[in-house]
């Protein structure tokens, strides 16, 4: 097989774990994991309906974890949720039931139901829910309680397909059971595929056991930890190592290969060096690009990236880069390198929702068809589901892309408490001016002869180097003597008026 030169490393703390995937040396996926996060995604709960919406066709679900989840009526109707493929990647061979139910009358307050979070909360939003339960295996996704079949449509050569999904029948799945075969199954032996379907089945029975005498709201099953789901869902035949820096974690690695897939178990290393594992393979500059607004082309050109709660706004601009031709070919080069890495940005950002890259204008169509293409290509890799729309002929392209967990950044960032997350800060002058109409108003309504102002060092140094312009007509006009306070505990925009 043609070595790709990928790796995937691994970094497990006290406090958080990390894991890094390279491919010819270069950061092109990071996933973080800390250990006091609460993590949702893909866990099963028996719950209780809160509360049954149907102006908005929804549930909200207590679930136990202080947030209410909520449901929606088509994730109680359809027929497949699968957690960590997009159902379009799939082709289900059976007809569904009967969709048309009426929530109202489905769904009770108070009635116990059983569902999984196929979406982590965001923002003000509680976890996003279903009631079509899946767990996910290496090789397949077993869906306890719906009993179609479904193979992955990358799998696309037919004689492989009736392989799998002989292999499938030959597994005489309980009644009512069914599943969803990944990609990582085209050319896995009959015996590993088998192997799986006994552990999933039997995990699925454990669940089922504890959904009987658990009391709810309480989870009955948890996804598993960031290295093992990495080791399930990327480890695949195009890996060349793994690299494990801590040796319980590399034990656990090879036990989990050996159950799963033991011919890839050679290829899972432990790095026993003094050396940080992450400095050892030079990834720390990538890692503090992820978190950077803007970031530099190596053509001198740049990328701006702006997160809001509702969409994704990517700007490219040209910057200092020149080029040796005309205008319009230099644009394109930028754009062309922009493409790029604005993909590999989503993906280690792993930002999803609605995204809109304005890319610098060309005036070219075939320019614009190429950098379409550019951009499509670019995702092929990337495992979370994208749509790009296409491109306007003023160089905006509108895409989206599937969102189950909180961006990289809104995870490790809180919002700055001087701004508020509007990424912006009042000037000086515009502060002081709000500092003196509280000023008068206060001093409309209060008898004392004094005002007392603790204020932000940086606006009392504006307001005393502008004193006579600004403060001593004030006190003549309010007839009030008014005395300010450094208070470096206050943010800029804050007062206190005593």
């Amino acid at each position: 097989m043609r070595k790709t030169n990928r790796k995937i490393v691994i970094n497990t703390g006290i406090y958080e774990d990390r894991v890094a995937i390279l491919q010819n040396g270069r950061l092109e996926e990071f996933y973080i994991e800390q250990q006091d996060t609460e993590k949702l995604f893909g866990n099963i709960y028996k719950a209780i309906v809160d509360s049954v919406v149907p102006g908005i066709g929804a549930v909200f679900v207590n679930i136990g974890t202080g947030k209410n989840g909520f449901l929606y009526m088509h994730d109680v109707q359809d027929k497949a949720s699968i957690l960590d493929e997009d159902a379009d990647d799939f082709i289900i061979e059976h007809p569904g039931r009967d969709k048309q139910r009426d929530l109202g009358k489905y769904l009770k307050k108070g009635q116990e139901i059983l569902v999984q979070v196929e979406k982590e909360s965001i923002g003000d939003k509680g976890p996003r829910l279903t009631t079509q339960i899946s767990i996910p295996g290496r090789y397949l996704v077993l869906t306890p309680l719906d009993d179609s079949l479904g193979i992955s449509k990358r799998i696309s050569d037919p004689e492989e397909r009736n392989r799998i999904r002989n292999i499938i029948k030959q597994q005489r799945l309980p009644k009512g059971i069914g599943c969803i075969v990944r990609t990582a199954a085209k050319g896995i032996p009959p015996k590993n595929i088998s192997r799986e379907v006994r552990y999933l089945i039997k995990l699925w029975s454990n669940i089922h056991g504890r959904t009987r005498k658990a009391n709810p709201p309480v989870a009955l099953y948890e996804e598993c930890s960031l290295m093992l789901r990495i080791l399930r869902d990327q480890f695949t035949e195009d890996v060349d190592e793994v690299i494990i820096d801590q040796k319980e974690a590399y034990k656990n690695a090879v036990r989990f290969m050996s159950l799963f897939m033991p011919s890839l178990k050679p290829r899972i290393k432990f790095y026993n060096v003094k050396t940080p594992i992450f400095e050892k393979y030079g990834l720390a500059r990538d890692i503090e690009n992820i978190f950077k607004r803007k970031i530099p082309l190596r053509n001198g050109g740049s990328i701006v990236i702006d997160e809001t709660e509702g969409m994704v706004a990517i700007d490219v601009n040209t910057a200092r880069y020149t080029g040796k031709s005309d205008v319009d070919e230099t644009i394109f080069k930028t754009n062309m390198e922009a493409a790029r890495e604005i993909a590999r940005q989503i993906r280690l950002r792993d930002i999803g929702g609605i995204i809109i890259i304005d890319f610098i204008d060309m005036r070219s169509k075939d320019h614009r068809r190429r950098i379409e293409n550019m951009l499509e290509d670019s995702f092929r890799r990337d495992k979370a589901k994208s749509k790009i729309i296409g491109m306007s002929p003023i160089g905006v392209v509108e895409m989206t892309r599937q969102r189950v967990r909180k961006s990289l950044e809104s995870s490790m960032y809180s919002k700055c408490p001087n701004c508020r997350g509007r990424g912006l800060i009042k000037s000086d002058i515009t502060v002081s001016m709000q500092v003196l109409r509280e000023i008068e108003r206060v001093s409309h309504i209060t008898r004392a002869r004094r005002i007392d102002v603790w204020i932000h060092p940086t606006i009392f140094a504006y307001l005393m180097e502008r004193e006579k312009d600004l403060v001593i007509p004030l006190q003549k006009r309010c007839r009030k003597s008014v005395t300010f306070y450094r208070d470096e505990s206050l943010n800029r925009e804050d007062m206190r008026v005593k």
